[in-house]
């Protein structure tokens, strides 16, 4: 590999002679850059028909005016003692949870939907996301 920017190698690895598999980074190729990140958390209110989740939706305007990769973190509420934020979608095996969050995006917007399943009490989520410059291909 020629000299080309930054290059940072795994451990016990020569940066100067490191094969592309042994780097850590090389600004060779191309990477995601972050164009917007951000946080909150939402409350989920209840409804009262078992059959009709409770539903709510954050929209976040990025305006770059085509489809950008994103990621979006948002906690397990059944994870109670717990803050992680999970950046894939948790399931019970053989059964499906309702309050798995959806994602979608368009040219001017990321949108992060939430459902609460409980008919008796709200869900208050914690979420987090990244729009990068990177266009969704």
């Amino acid at each position: 590999m020629s000299n080309f920017g930054i290059k940072i190698s795994q451990s016990g690895h020569d940066v100067k002679t490191a094969a592309k598999e042994n780097l850590v980074f090389s600004s060779q190729y191309d990477t995601l850059k972050i164009a917007k990140s951000g946080s909150g958390t939402i409350l989920v209110a209840h409804d009262a028909d078992i059959f009709t989740p409770g539903k709510e939706t954050v929209e976040v305007a990025h305006g770059l005016g085509y489809e950008p990769a994103f990621f979006v973190f948002v906690n397990n509420p059944a994870w109670a003692d717990s803050a992680r934020l999970a950046p894939y979608a948790w399931r019970s095996i053989g059964s499906p949870t309702l309050t798995q969050p959806n994602y979608a995006v368009d040219t001017t917007k990321l949108y992060i939907t939430f459902y609460n399943p409980d008919n008796v009490n709200d869900i208050t989520f914690e979420y987090r996301y990244h729009i990068y410059y990177n266009e969704l291909a």
